[in-house]
């Protein structure tokens, strides 16, 4: 945003360019990470478009402060990206998948800079290992285990990052009582509201 400034000043629609072209880029970003990992260059379109058009989405984009939620979904979709050429080159070429794993970190820590939300992205980096990318042993119940315990602690920096943006999210939020509207309530109705929101959400996602 200050870079916005610097260029555009004061005009408004400068800003909205900005976030026109990274949620452009984002579209087509979830396009190839889709293609890369299911193979299926139509279906990843689909996808694709259903994100670019979708009003969740593009209620972000036409509004200037929330920079955060593309600027976010930027990095999440470069870790991605990072993560998969990562699990690719791991095979037999250590060296490029080492530096492939520290850009995904790199990718990752700049979305938690962009927006706290994104400490989900480790869990959701557990979910590919299972499908599509197929990590998993399938054969006894320890290699299983094993197997487990390894990818879980392979994604150690992501989850140690995930609890230092949590904990400083925390510490902000408390000292400059945003944390006040939900305070008073006891943990039951948070639980609750928690699972309202999530309803409502999906809700949106089929009609919004």
């Amino acid at each position: 945003l200050m870079l916005d400034h610097q260029l555009y000043g004061l005009r408004p629609w400068g800003y909205h360019l900005t976030n026109v072209l990274l949620h452009a880029l984002n579209a087509v970003l979830v396009f190839l990470v889709f293609r890369r990992l299911t193979g299926a260059t139509w279906r990843s379109l689909l996808v694709a478009g259903l994100f670019g058009l979708h009003p969740l989405r593009v209620e972000s984009v036409a509004w200037i402060s929330e920079r955060k939620d593309v600027l976010s979904a930027l990095f999440w979709l470069l870790t991605l990206w990072a993560y998969v050429s990562y699990v690719e080159k791991a095979k037999g070429q250590r060296l490029k998948a080492n530096v492939w794993y520290g850009l995904a970190l790199m990718f990752f820590a700049l979305g938690l800079m962009s927006k706290p939300m994104v400490v989900t992205l480790p869990c959701v980096l557990l979910l590919l290992d299972y499908w599509p990318l197929r990590r998993f042993e399938r054969s006894t119940l320890n290699a299983q285990r094993s197997t487990v315990l390894r990818l879980v602690m392979e994604k150690a920096p992501f989850f140690l990052l995930t609890a230092a943006a949590s904990v400083i999210t925390y510490l902000v939020q408390k000292r400059g009582n945003m944390m006040s509207d939900m305070g008073g309530l006891p943990l039951g109705a948070r639980c609750a509201n928690a699972l309202v929101s999530c309803g409502r959400y999906l809700g949106k996602l089929f009609w919004p």
